[in-house]
């Protein structure tokens, strides 16, 4: 994720609900959790967080949070993204099935002047959740077939 309690906005509010929800999986025993945060600081971890959640802070350094999702790929996990470009590192792994990838879509950036990275990561995803039917039909007319729900 790009961040969520050591940043703010619209975002990063989102983020936070998102965390809680999966924390109420991991306490319920359904869920292991490692939460990996682009721009945040070790200090902003999540109060809420249970105590088995490993939190890793890059401070923005984008190469190192490329290279721990890689490596967190040998397990492969289900891995949620709060931001398209994330999942890069993953791409070539998507189609092949050995990620699993659920995308997060907030807003114009999903259908606007994408990548045809973001494109293709977008049309692999797993599934992608858009924060309103609009996104999602703008989306759908940007992408075509694409696994998204709002």
């Amino acid at each position: 994720m790009t961040g969520a309690c050591g940043t703010t906005g619209g975002v990063a509010a989102v983020n936070t609900q998102i965390l809680h929800a999966l924390s109420s999986l991991v306490e319920a025993g359904n869920l292991e959790l490692t939460v990996l945060s682009l721009v945040e600081t070790q200090a902003a971890r999540p109060s809420f967080l249970p105590a088995a959640t490993e939190y890793r802070a890059f401070e923005g350094r984008k190469t190192q949070l490329a290279a721990s999702i890689l490596g967190c790929s040998a397990s492969r996990p289900i891995f949620f993204f709060d931001y398209v470009r994330l999942a890069l590192p993953l791409l070539p792994l998507i189609p092949l099935r050995w990620a699993r990838t659920i995308v997060f879509a907030h807003g114009r950036e999903y259908w606007r002047d994408m990548r045809w990275t973001d494109r293709m990561t977008l049309r692999a995803a797993s599934l992608v959740l858009t924060n309103s039917h609009f996104t999602l039909r703008k989306m759908h007319s940007a992408l075509g077939d694409v696994r998204a729900v709002a």
